[in-house]
């Protein structure tokens, strides 16, 4: 194994925190990023050992250092590491067993990407009641546009019942297609909430071409016989 990395000089200016300690938790050395960030002078952290630094992992109820054994710490984990006034950081952590004796432990503070996982967590929380409340929106107003529509579409189809003249029925017809129109954009308002949701599925059905531009043109006839929208395109 090349052991070049462990020259004094190259690991005081790694930017990881590198502490080496050895079985009974002494720490034998800390580099600079060690000490900038735990707030401990280099003799400080001589003094205070590895369980005062490491409280969840390695610290006993009397306060001792647990007897190390790098074979329960295998990989990158994380943990938090505390400083001199008992204020803590998250680090993902990992150990390299250099010599006989004597361990290398190589740490991240990772507090800016917990802090990010907690900003795009609330994010997501905030998007998730947002959608909730557009969906309920939407299904509360397409509810009361549905009353309206269907209490006119109701009362046309009664009067086609009883109306007789030819004329009066197509107009009749005309009520009802539109009708029919101001139903499918309320099942469209639907269909986005649905495709925000994830649940939008497209339906492919036979009609009529000719019947549908013959409802369209009956639809706005008076419109275009109208002299003033006439006038205004010739």
């Amino acid at each position: 194994m090349d052991n070049s990395w462990m020259d004094p000089l190259i690991i005081e200016e790694i930017l990881e925190i590198v502490i080496a300690f050895d079985q009974t938790g002494k720490i034998l050395f800390g580099n600079r990023a060690a000490r900038e960030k735990l707030c401990y002078t280099e003799e400080e952290l001589h003094e205070c050992g590895m369980s005062k630094i490491f409280w969840q992992e390695f610290q006993q109820g009397n306060g001792t250092f647990l007897p190390f054994d790098l074979n329960k710490f295998t990989g990158k984990k994380e943990t938090a590491m505390y400083r001199k006034n008992s204020s803590c950081f998250p680090v993902a952590f990992r150990f390299v067993e250099a010599e006989a004796g004597v361990n290398y432990l190589f740490a991240e503070d990772i507090t800016q990407r917990k802090n990010m996982d907690i900003k795009i967590q609330r994010l997501k929380e905030e998007g998730e009641t947002n959608q909730k409340v557009r969906n309920e929106f939407t299904a509360n107003v397409t509810h009361e546009l549905r009353t309206p529509v269907n209490g006119i579409k109701g009362q046309v189809t009664n009067l086609l019942e009883s109306v007789q003249d030819e004329e009066q029925k197509k107009t009749l017809g005309i009520i009802l297609y539109c009708c029919d129109n101001m139903s499918a954009i309320i099942n469209n308002i639907l269909d986005f909430s649905k495709m925000e949701a994830g649940k939008f599925t497209i339906e492919e059905s036979e009609f009529d071409f000719y019947q549908m531009m013959d409802q369209v043109l009956a639809t706005i006839w008076r419109k275009l016989t109208k002299k003033s929208f006439i006038s205004a395109y010739t």
